[in-house]
Parts: C-alpha cells; structure tokens; sequence
C-alpha cells in the first residue's frame, strides 16, 4: 500500500512525440525503471509509439528489438497508396466521414510506413498480463478546450483497451462498441469499430469529429 503508482506521461508533437517516447521508454528499461510504472499515458504524437508497441503482448521485455525495428520502418520511405486510397473510398460510406480519415489513411500511414488495422481491444491481452504498464490514450476537445482552458478535466477524451469516453459527459463504453450509437446510455445501433491507424490519426489531430 505505501507503493507509489507512477505514470509515463507522453506528449503531442508528432513524429518528434513519438520518438522522444521511445527514447525515453528505451532509457527507463536501462535504467531498470520501467518495471515500477504502472500507467503509460499519451496523446497525439506518442501514442503512435504507444500504440506500436501494444501490438507485442511483452513489449516491455521485447523493447531493444522493437526499438530497432522501428527505427528501421521509419526510415524505409515505401507506402501503400493503393491500401490509402482503399481506405479512404471505404471510410467515405460512414455518415461520419471526417478529415480524420484522411489524415489517418494518407499522413499517418506515410508517415508511420505502417497501416495498423487491429482494433483497440486487441491490446487487451499485452495490458492485462502486468508485464506492460496499463496503457491510456488521450485526445482533446479543441472547442472545450478554449473554452474552459488548459486544465480542465472535460476536455479529455480517455481510451483504453477496456473502455473509450469523454469525462465532460462522465460517459464510458467498452472499447468493442466504440464507434456505435448509444441512446441515454444504451446501444442504439452497433457500427464497425475503429482501427488502430485511424485511431493514430484520430489522436494526432487532438479532436474527435
């Protein structure tokens, strides 16, 4: 009980977030700190580190060759556009069509050399294990956010691979119903889930549409 819990905190800035997390996470396993953090948190740009690494179930164990091969990726200039185009004419049938799913499926995935199609839920198994420190995915509101200024708790969206929600309404779901409709706190109409490369681009642009 007199154990602390001690949080990662990763923030915004794109590819530069990302890899400043990495570096960071790399320093910590050196140092033999990492097994003491409970929580690693992020928003925009290092939350594609995060969520890279929460598709190995022993990332915490496995990081120096993780490290290695995405450095490796970041550094083959080759992408999909066939798989971008793809993607963006299926997006465009969902009534919430955004700029998200542009980002997502071109910037992103360029960016990334990646186009990660597994959903949230899929990090359950490497959350669970106690492993890995219990990841938790951040966006803000920017509207809220101007409003009510930096600091105030409603502007956050949180995701997890357990629940997603938006403090200002106190409203959580599971993460397999996130993308559908609810109605006074029950489903209304069950929708596709979100993968994870839209999710990337969902969290760079710090704003849910």
């Amino acid at each position: 009980n007199n154990v602390p819990n001690i949080v990662v905190l990763g923030s915004g800035g794109g590819l530069r977030a990302m890899i400043a997390l990495l570096g960071t996470l790399v320093e910590l396993k050196n140092q033999n700190f990492l097994d003491a953090v409970m929580y690693l948190c992020g928003v925009s740009g290092s939350t594609w580190c995060t969520s890279l690494l929460y598709g190995d179930g022993k990332w915490s164990e496995n990081l120096m060759s993780l490290e290695k091969e995405l450095c490796k990726n970041l550094s083959n200039f080759s992408w999909n556009t066939m798989k971008a185009v793809e993607s963006l004419q299926e997006s465009s049938k969902d009534e919430l069509y955004s700029l998200t799913d542009f980002w997502a499926s071109c910037l992103v995935h360029k960016i990334l050399q990646q186009f990660d199609e597994n959903e949230l839920a899929d990090h359950k198994e490497a959350s669970e294990t106690g492993i890995n420190p219990y990841p938790i995915y951040a966006a803000v509101d920017k509207e809220k956010l101007s409003e009510e200024g930096g600091n105030f708790p409603g502007t956050w969206f949180e995701f997890t691979p357990h629940e997603a929600g938006y403090a200002a309404l106190g409203a959580f779901v599971s993460t397999k119903h996130f993308g559908s409709e609810f109605e006074k706190g029950k489903l209304k109409k069950k929708k596709k889930k979100k993968h994870i490369c839209y999710m990337q681009g969902n969290k760079n642009a710090s704003i849910i549409p």
